[in-house]
């Protein structure tokens, strides 16, 4: 899982594994390690009403609704925007980059201009 964060806005973008894995009802976890610190970031699911975010424990954390994540895991649906107070939420499907990048495009999703 990928993430970028820009002034307000937060955007996770997963592989198909890890949607899979989401819909399963898995969280997908990922910590960048500052010597002994480590920063997490994580996408789950809940029994809630709408997208939110959470900062807990030095970790963010976004929370889907359990049926939205199952929908959008199943669907050709690429992303779920949503907004939680001042933050902007951007979930999305990983495509594969035009231009192959090795690794980078591992276990990604189908470019749909790459298919024109």
């Amino acid at each position: 899982m990928k993430l970028r964060i820009r002034g307000n806005n937060i955007r996770l973008r997963l592989t198909q594994s890890e949607v899979n894995l989401l819909a399963l009802g898995a969280e997908v976890k990922e910590y960048v390690h500052f010597g002994q610190e480590k920063f997490g970031y994580s996408l789950r699911q809940e029994q809630i009403a709408r997208p939110e975010a959470r900062f807990e424990n030095q970790s963010i954390i976004v929370v889907l609704p359990s049926s939205q994540a199952k929908l959008w895991a199943e669907s050709d649906e690429l992303g779920i925007s949503a907004q939680f107070g001042q933050l902007s939420l951007l979930i999305e499907k990983d495509l594969q980059c035009l231009k192959s990048r090795g690794e980078e495009d591992q276990d990604t999703f189908p470019n749909p201009k790459a298919l024109g």
